[in-house]
């Protein structure tokens, strides 16, 4: 039996478990995209990758909205697009990272099989001089917990954390609001958090002392000052 621990938005200390599928299968993909370079106030010159990249992110968000059913789950996200790196040059190539996101086999097979129909058709149309390249760099399968022993590692939890601070996990829900009024997002285990900043870098004493200084030097931080 394998055990898997997930970090997820909630009060400190809660601890939530899910029989069943808890976690979606997912698949991460690079696409290279190869057009021929030229200068900005020559176009005519180039087959410009930026075009088709951003016509195929455009089409592949056909992927959810007009090939999967309302009564299947499908998530197509392109996080990155990069090209170029001059505003009056016409790049050679142009790259996006996508991830795909599924609970069924079959809509996860038709997902990937329309993105790499949809990237070569986008390449054909522009007239790119060679096929893209797909390849894939992550696949993650779908997450089903066994509902027995979900049941007994969840009694377990009780047992030493007590019946307050274990729950099954129910549907997303947004978290309570900041002080103001402010919503707080939505209670997603990715949700961004773009306000939230790192710390500065400890000063090296600190670091040997703990946080703020105020834990005891460890011995090996000791034995460093020394030399």
């Amino acid at each position: 039996m394998i055990l898997g621990q997930h970090v997820m938005p909630g009060s400190a200390g809660q601890i939530r478990y899910r029989p069943g599928t808890t976690q979606a299968a997912a698949d991460s993909l690079q696409v290279r995209l190869f057009g021929r370079g030229a200068h900005g106030s020559m176009p005519e010159s180039s087959v410009d990758p930026v075009v088709m990249a951003a016509a195929t992110v455009m089409r592949l968000q056909t992927i959810v909205s007009r090939e999967t059913a309302a009564s299947q789950a499908a998530v197509v996200t392109i996080g990155a697009l990069q090209a170029g790196t001059k505003d009056h040059v016409i790049p050679e190539e142009a790259v996006l990272k996508i991830n795909v996101r599924s609970f069924d086999e079959a809509v996860r097979r038709h997902t990937l099989d329309a993105i790499e129909r949809i990237v070569n058709a986008e390449a054909l149309a522009s007239g790119a001089p060679k096929a893209p390249d797909i390849t894939t760099t992550e696949h993650y399968p779908l997450t089903v917990n066994d509902a027995e022993r979900t049941g007994r590692v969840a009694a377990a939890l009780r047992a030493h954390f007590g019946q307050g601070g274990v729950a099954e996990l129910g549907a997303p829900r947004r978290l309570p609001l900041r002080p103001g009024g402010r919503a707080r997002g939505a209670g997603h285990p990715h949700q961004p958090q773009p306000g939230v900043r790192p710390r500065a870098a400890p000063h090296p004493r600190d670091r040997c002392r703990g946080h703020g200084g105020r834990r005891p030097r460890r011995a090996g931080c000791l034995i460093a000052r020394r030399r």
